[in-house]
């Protein structure tokens, strides 16, 4: 359907990780680009504590371990964009609630930890 309305067939690509950082360093010109290791807490914060806002992007296998983001960004004090592509939470009632447990289980403990935070709620569109 979208191929028919942009004119083109779009094809998937693998993009090694340094040629996106070059990208970012080159489009939003700046000198360097913060990495964390979600398995390393300390890795987390530094690159958090340079940043005011955190927008996380990690693949819905891993969203459970946006848990440790939200440890350094707790530590750090900074407003969070959790990685969202699931119905609003707080209206879910036609889709099985264990389907979005994790999510759910995200949502509570950003607001029990007092995270300023945005979800950006596609329902499901990504």
């Amino acid at each position: 359907m979208w191929e028919k309305k942009a004119s083109k067939t779009f094809q998937m690509a693998y993009v090694p990780e340094e040629d996106i950082l070059k990208w970012i360093k080159v489009y939003y010109q700046v000198s360097t680009v913060e990495q964390g290791d979600l398995l390393d807490h300390e890795s987390l914060v530094k690159p958090v504590k340079c940043a005011d806002i955190i927008i996380s992007g990690v693949r819905p296998h891993q969203v459970g371990k946006q848990m440790r983001i939200i440890a350094a960004i707790k530590e750090a004090g900074n407003r969070f964009v959790p990685s969202e592509f699931c119905p609003d939470m707080g209206r879910l009632n036609t889709v099985d609630p264990a389907l979005y447990a994790m999510n759910a289980n995200l949502w509570r403990l950003i607001e029990a930890e007092g995270i300023p935070h945005t979800y950006i709620s596609c329902n499901l569109f990504a």
